[in-house]
């Protein structure tokens, strides 16, 4: 994409960082979140929802706490999804 000057945005990003999470590679995902981030995007509700499932799923805590903090830090707003998710626990 990058090579044919199609530049990802955040929704591109999300995609792919949902994929990873599905994918049981919430690292990998955790990774793109931050290249995402170094090209100056924000990630969205959605965005940060998708890595707190993931983390969740994959039994990391620590991780889900991070990035709700990061999320709330960042003024990205949770919503009813965010909540459900924390609530769950998956």
């Amino acid at each position: 994409m990058v090579s044919k000057d199609c530049l990802p945005n955040v929704v591109t990003y999300t995609t792919l960082i949902n994929g990873f999470c599905k994918s049981k590679r919430v690292e990998d995902g955790m990774k793109l979140f931050r290249e995402m981030s170094q090209r100056g995007l924000v990630g969205n509700t959605i965005t940060y929802n998708t890595l707190i499932q993931g983390f969740f799923q994959a039994g990391d805590c620590d991780n889900v706490r991070q990035v709700f903090k990061q999320m709330v830090s960042c003024d990205v707003p949770p919503d009813i999804w965010t909540y459900n998710i924390l609530l769950d626990g998956r």
